[in-house]
């Protein structure tokens, strides 16, 4: 099982994902094979990251790499979509740096990716076109356990 959990919201025209602790490159390609194969997946719909409880990113930087590589074919990406990463509100090299690297690595992308700490939430959730309250609410019922 990846250890990047999510959720599909067809009718909202978006995904939602999560994780908590350390997480590495591997986990990230494995998840993109996964939502991609998942059969509600569709081109072009929105997504949100909450990366906000992140300790550290692992592992072989050439799996970002070919991540990055894909993420900015239009091959692959066939379709505009916008993508909010939220990571931890206290800056961290080991996660923030990463995530800079990797916008840097799709800057070509057809998906707008965007990165905003939990403190920001309100305008991740502008920047996909959703009140606050609504996408908070979809992230609540889609990880409740």
């Amino acid at each position: 099982m990846n250890k990047i959990r999510y959720s599909i919201f067809a009718d909202q025209d978006l995904f939602v994902a999560q994780t908590h602790g350390n997480i590495s490159f591997d986990d990230l390609y494995q998840h993109v094979l996964i939502l991609m194969g998942d059969k509600e997946f569709k081109a072009g719909i929105n997504a949100l990251y909450d990366f906000s409880t992140i300790t550290d990113f692992t592992g072989d930087l050439a799996k970002l790499e070919a991540l990055a590589a894909g993420m900015s074919s239009e091959d692959v990406i066939v379709k505009k979509a916008k993508t909010a990463i939220l990571l931890p509100n206290e800056f961290a090299p080991n996660i923030h740096g990463v995530m800079d690297q990797y916008m840097a690595m799709t800057a070509s992308s057809q998906i707008d990716y965007r990165i905003f700490t939990l403190a920001e939430f309100k305008q991740a959730a502008s920047f996909l076109g959703y009140d606050s309250l609504f996408l908070e609410g979809l992230l609540n019922f889609a990880f409740e356990s």
